[in-house]
């Protein structure tokens, strides 16, 4: 599973595979500390992403209440929705 965090010139986040997750994503959590991010499933377990969130993406993502996720297999759209994005400090 490759998973990319993308910021929109308009300043909206996005998270986007290349497969299918697990589960039912319910949200996604950045602890702000450790510049890491996690997504919850709804079963209320979760998975820390391998991604590096600079301090641009950082800045950016601490005023975000929602972030976007998608999955894109073969050039084709597969599943795109907004979840709440819970901030740790």
């Amino acid at each position: 599973m490759q998973i990319d965090l993308m910021i929109s010139q308009d300043g909206e986040a996005g998270l986007v595979s290349d497969t299918e997750f697990e589960q039912d994503i319910s949200g996604v959590i950045f602890e702000i500390e450790e510049g890491k991010l996690f997504v919850e499933y709804a079963d209320m377990s979760n998975m820390e992403l391998n991604i590096p969130v600079s301090p641009d993406f950082s800045s950016i993502l601490e005023e975000l209440d929602s972030i976007y996720i998608g999955v894109v297999e073969g050039n084709v759209i597969t599943m795109a929705r907004q979840v709440p994005l819970g901030i740790v400090e």
